[in-house]
């Protein structure tokens, strides 16, 4: 991995966690891995695991939303490269306010192959 996106790694993790900058977001990722209990004959469900993280959150200029990929009020979403996962469509994101947002789409900034950040479309759920 090269020096420079180390600290462009860096340089967002540090602003994104400021408050001043922006906000705690956690991604919950929907359960996967239900099992069968033989002996009980019942499906046990999975749990959703749950990723914190910090990013912001904008709002689409005008001139994107064209009503059929970016609809009126989706939002793009940038997030720490320090998440743990990457986010995929189908994940929600949890706003420090308590609002979720559906990830829509996501598209990890990855120079060389090295995520320096995340980002999503949104839309409320």
């Amino acid at each position: 991995m090269s020096a420079l996106y180390d600290d462009f790694a860096a340089a967002a993790i540090e602003m994104l966690s400021d408050p001043e900058i922006g906000q705690a977001i956690t991604l919950k990722r929907p359960a996967t891995g239900d099992t069968y209990d033989e002996d009980s004959g019942t499906v046990i469900e999975g749990s959703p695991e749950t990723y914190p993280g910090f990013g912001v959150v904008f709002d689409y200029k005008q001139n994107l939303i064209d009503g059929t990929n970016i609809l009126q009020g989706d939002q793009l979403i940038y997030m720490a490269p320090d998440l743990g996962v990457t986010p995929e469509a189908g994940d929600t994101l949890i706003l420090a306010d308590g609002t979720q947002k559906q990830v829509i789409d996501s598209q990890p900034l990855k120079p060389a192959g090295q995520i320096v950040l995340h980002q999503m479309q949104a839309r409320d759920v």
